[in-house]
């Protein structure tokens, strides 16, 4: 594909969930493996965010506003996942 028809992420901007507009959390991609069902894992390039807003229902994104909604997500930690003791 020819470069000028590719986005290519902006470093200097923070890194926005495309859910709700929240800064995200810079995570590894180990952690994303761990978290999602392994069909998902590869969907993100990195660097990958977590979004740490409660309502939002992007669980990671990265800054190509691909992202992994809660569905896709397993063992969660609050506010993502109320259920799991803190």
């Amino acid at each position: 594909m020819n470069k000028a028809f590719c986005r290519e992420p902006d470093a200097a901007a923070p890194a926005n969930c495309p859910g709700c507009g929240h800064e995200g959390l810079a995570v590894s991609g180990e952690t994303i493996r761990f978290h999602v069902v392994p069909e998902a894992a590869d969907t993100l390039a990195e660097p990958a965010y977590f979004c740490p807003t409660d309502t939002c229902p992007v669980a990671y994104f990265d800054l190509l506003e691909r992202s992994i909604e809660i569905a896709r997500a397993v063992g969660l930690y609050w506010p993502k996942d109320p259920s799991p003791p803190l």
